[in-house]
């Protein structure tokens, strides 16, 4: 049995809420892990995470975990020696742009105080797009926007 399937077991209810980030980096379970701790302590009372996306770059050894919960869109990030946490509230979005590159597809996301960019590879087509209408619709409509993601 492997780190992940022994977490699966052993704290099913985490791994249930941030099951996108497990599943999008199952090979970096423990760098997924130990954002996962940090974001879990920096939820507001009431936030609920709606869906969770990872990201490794194995060439710099940094993961950076992306969530959206029902009240805003939060950012974690850890390199080497720092860590980054950001957050923008649904009703502080000003702008969210999609950049087309070569290889990616970036979301960006702003409001006054934050910028929040996400790349997503074309293997994460189904990622981008449910981010995409999730924000597009909490910016819309950020208190009542009646947007769920699925859960496969």
């Amino acid at each position: 049995m492997d780190k992940l399937d022994a977490f699966k077991k052993s704290n099913s209810s985490l791994y249930q809420k941030y099951q996108g980030a497990f599943d999008s980096q199952p090979g970096d379970f423990s760098m997924v892990k130990m954002a996962i701790e940090t974001i879990e302590e920096r939820l507001l009372p009431g936030e609920e995470v709606r869906y969770s996306f990872a990201i490794a770059r194995h060439q710099n050894k940094d993961i950076n975990v992306y969530i959206l919960t029902n009240k805003r869109y939060i950012y974690y990030g850890i390199r080497l020696t720092k860590k980054d946490f950001k957050s923008i509230p649904y009703d502080k979005i000003e702008n969210i742009e999609v950049k087309e590159k070569t290889l990616t597809q970036d979301l960006e996301v702003r409001s006054k105080e934050e910028k929040i960019t996400v790349f997503f590879i074309s293997a994460h087509k189904k990622h981008f797009d449910e981010f995409y209408v999730f924000l597009s619709e909490r910016q819309l409509n950020p208190v009542e926007s009646g947007v769920e993601l699925v859960k496969e």
